[in-house]
């Protein structure tokens, strides 16, 4: 992916492997991979800030 889209950033997070109660350090056991690119990092400073409420109810006047 580094060598495509120069810039990007990547992390891959790994657990250990068991099997049983002992742990086998041959493998290693996938949890979790966050990627981006470096256009979305770059873009993501010209977002306007957004505040969403959801869920309110106005029955009387405020």
């Amino acid at each position: 992916m580094k060598e495509i889209a120069p810039g990007s950033f990547y992390d891959l997070c790994h657990d250990e492997f068991f099997v049983g109660n002992r742990c086998d350090r041959g493998y290693r056991q996938f949890h979790r991979l966050f990627w981006t690119f470096k256009a979305c990092c770059d873009a993501f400073n010209y977002c306007k800030p957004l505040i969403q409420v959801d869920g309110t109810r106005l029955y009387d006047k405020y």
